[in-house]
């Protein structure tokens, strides 16, 4: 019995070089190289169907499905890297879950895009967001963990988005 697709899956291997360049990745099921177009990459996150990538100016950019807004704009969903707008000028940290994306800023401000799942934002006003959503100021440590959750230490204190 053969099976059949119910739909193509979003599927981003990305590699990164000693010279911190993105030079290659597959996409959607292909087996051909897909040259990404990006370099100076000091760190990669990846999400449910969707990959961040951040550079050594701070600069952050993104590639995959964005249903949810996890890529940080409005729109389809795409294969080429694009740079999302953030709302301050650096960007230290990125983090990647199921269906979200953070960032976090110089300043050390936690902001949140893509789905709102189980309230990892820290609020139940929305479902989702396509723009970075301010979650936490003076933020000193983050760890994301599975598709519900979002701990983070400010203050010296120790907050737990479930």
């Amino acid at each position: 019995m053969q099976r059949q697709a119910l739909h193509t899956a979003w599927v981003t291997i990305i590699m990164v070089n000693l010279q911190r360049t993105i030079v290659s990745g597959l996409t959607q099921g292909s087996a051909d190289k897909v040259n990404m177009g990006l370099s100076d990459i000091v760190k990669t996150a990846s999400g449910n169907h969707h990959n961040l990538a951040l550079d050594s100016s701070g600069n952050v950019y993104a590639v995959g499905y964005n249903l949810y807004g996890q890529l940080g704009y409005s729109g389809i969903s795409t294969n080429v890297f694009r740079k999302i707008t953030t709302p301050e000028p650096y960007t230290a940290n990125i983090f990647a879950q199921n269906n979200s994306s953070f960032i976090v800023s110089a300043d050390n401000n936690l902001y949140g895009f893509g789905q709102n799942s189980a309230n990892c934002f820290g609020t139940t006003g929305f479902a989702s967001t396509n723009s970075p959503y301010l979650i936490a100021t003076s933020v000193q440590y983050v760890s994301i963990y599975g598709n519900r959750g979002t701990i983070v230490t400010y203050n010296n204190k120790l907050g737990i988005q479930t």
